[in-house]
């Protein structure tokens, strides 16, 4: 529960939480004056969920103050199964109404569910976040996340405060807060959380540029509080740890149609901060008063990229390579071990009516070299489009390979394996309208996969196929505002063996009625395959009385037929699900 106490002329203390903030009110002079001291009121002490708001406080201060908007939705749902059990509950009622809320930009929405089983009201008011702006100046307050490089701190949430700056080509931003609760380990019971020690940091960036064209400098640093737990056990699986990054982001167009981005980041990491102080592995990071300690690892990340385009021609390139266990506090997570090369061209020809894109890359791990499994990955793929009217063609292919070797055993015996997966894709469309602006579509698609192994020691080689194709077309008459469409799908997959086949036609008719405010459709689909055939019909409709009200109705009947191999029978069984909802919004 929060209070908020206003005596006039006096200073007033807010408590949230364990935050003490303190302000003066004293006589305002006129409504403006007010508003912007509501505004400032409700920054301290509504609190919202994690997903922060942002706030325009030059936008808030001159729109409605409150505004408020709504929905409820009364639900009656029936189920009835014939040839087996019921597998669901015959009825089902629900009635559910959401209220939204917005006191000076802030949303405050609520909702609360009461079905025939039971019953749930919700609101956000659980963390503080929010992000008021004004002008060139944005804030954070509670719980929140900033960005400074992929390699520094990158979308971590943390509780605290930030700031960022950014007047004309000027570009700086810091924060500090909690990163991560003391959750103490007890190997004792299955946990569900996991185990932390009380975790504060923050850092800064400072850069000048616009979008296109800028250079940042960041730096994070973070750090466990060893005390936090009253004692670390010996079988303890996690130590308070202290981390410092620095990153080096650019982005600029050094000639025209040449622009060029990279990232560096170095990252000095403590796995234990009760380890003996020892020399310094990095100068840099002592100026800046980090400690390196027996457990202290430094590691390197870095990424560059580049797009050079002349005409209708377009090539890109680009490389990164992260070193094993890089990792910094700042990010959730790292896929360290890493070198990644990849190179792509695009082109049109034939007056830009046909597109031409190409794609490569190479990635490997173990960049040490003292893994016992090691992979490198070929990625090939290339994309053509061609249009004329009324006719349009698609071709892709895709080819990746993996090359994976894992040592056995000491004596550096090894067993080598390559999985290929190779991937083919068509599509054509034909379209035509006729006088009465009537329209027909005919859409083509054929997709297939290959999936296969070969291992060096033994016959262990399998091979996958997948295959699938839909013909579709649609018929629109927007004079009667009826559609028409029909399909035929096809599928059949061949895993190591094993073939199966799906098959099957579909239609779906849909048409609007008394001025558009009546919707129908009507949509069958009928499947058959070796174990059985499905038909599944479904009939949908609704209905808008006028600009608060609304009336929905579905139904849907799905038709089983499974044959028995075993017993050589079959056994039929049908599913009818119906309901119909109300909805009123305000």
């Amino acid at each position: 529960m929060y209070k908020v106490v206003l005596v006039q002329n006096f200073p007033t203390i807010f408590k949230i939480e364990q935050i003490t903030l303190f302000g003066y009110f004293g006589n305002f002079g006129n409504n403006s004056t007010r508003n912007w001291a509501f505004v400032v009121l409700l920054f301290l002490v509504i609190p919202v969920n994690l997903q922060a708001q942002d706030l325009d406080i030059e936008t808030i201060v001159k729109e409605n103050p409150i505004k408020i908007s709504g929905s409820a939705i009364f639900n009656n749902r029936i189920y009835s199964a014939d040839g087996i059990e019921d597998r669901q509950e015959n009825y089902i009622g629900t009635f559910s109404a959401r209220l939204n809320m917005s006191i000076y930009g802030i949303a405050v929405p609520l909702a609360a569910t009461i079905t025939s089983q039971n019953s749930s009201v919700t609101q956000p008011y659980n963390r503080l976040s929010l992000r008021p702006k004004y002008k060139w100046i944005k804030t954070h307050i509670g719980y929140s996340s900033m960005t400074f490089s992929n390699y520094t701190q990158s979308g971590h949430t943390f509780l605290g405060g930030g700031v960022e700056l950014n007047p004309g080509n000027i570009r700086f931003a810091a924060n500090f807060g909690r990163y991560a609760t003391s959750i103490p380990q007890n190997r004792a019971v299955n946990q569900s959380f996991v185990p932390s020690f009380n975790r504060l940091g923050g850092g800064v960036k400072i850069g000048y540029g616009t979008e296109q064209n800028y250079l940042d400098i960041a730096v994070f640093r973070a750090k466990d509080d060893k005390d936090s737990w009253t004692t670390i056990p010996d079988s303890s699986t996690v130590f308070p740890g202290e981390n410092m990054a620095i990153g080096l982001v650019g982005k600029m167009s050094l000639v025209k149609n040449l622009s060029i981005s990279g990232e560096f980041g170095r990252s000095a990491y403590t796995t234990d901060v009760r380890d003996d102080v020892i020399s310094n592995k990095a100068a840099i990071f002592s100026t800046l008063g980090f400690k390196s300690r027996n457990s202290t690892i430094i590691r390197n990340a870095l990424k560059f990229s580049g797009t050079y385009r002349i005409g209708v021609n377009s090539i890109n390139g680009a490389y990164e390579r992260i070193d094993p266990e890089y990792q910094t506090m700042g990010t959730y997570f790292f896929n360290n071990d890493i070198e990644i090369i990849t190179a792509g061209y695009s082109t049109s020809i034939l007056n830009k009516k046909m597109s031409i894109v190409f794609n490569g890359g190479l990635q490997r791990n173990n960049l040490s070299g003292d893994e016992v499994q090691e992979s490198k990955r070929t990625i090939m793929s290339g994309n053509l489009v061609y249009v004329i009217n009324p006719f349009s063609f698609g071709l892709n292919y895709s080819n990746y390979s993996s090359a994976i070797k894992f040592v056995l055993n000491s004596s550096l015996d090894s067993l080598n394996a390559v999985i290929v997966t190779q991937s083919t894709g068509f599509n054509t469309t034909y379209a035509l309208k006729s006088v009465s602006n009537r329209s027909h579509l005919f859409v083509l698609s054929l997709y297939s996969q290959k999936v296969s192994d070969d291992f060096s020691s033994g016959d262990r080689g399998k091979e996958n196929n997948m295959y699938s194709g839909i013909l579709n077309y649609t018929y629109k008459m927007p004079e009667i505002k009826t559609e028409l469409t029909a399909r035929f799908n096809y599928n059949k997959n061949n895993l190591d063996g094993l073939v199966t086949t799906r098959m099957g036609p579909g239609i779906t008719l849909k048409r609007l009625f008394l001025n558009e405010t009546v919707t129908s459709q009507l949509i069958v689909n009928y499947l058959n395959s070796e174990s059985g055939r499905t038909t599944n019909i479904i009939l949908q409709g609704a209905m808008k009385i006028n600009s608060r009200h609304t009336l929905m109705l579905n139904v849907s009947r799905i038709q089983r037929s499974i044959e028995m191999t075993t017993q050589e029978e079959t056994t039929s069984y049908g599913e009818t699900i119906s309901s119909i909802n109300y909805g009123y919004s305000f």
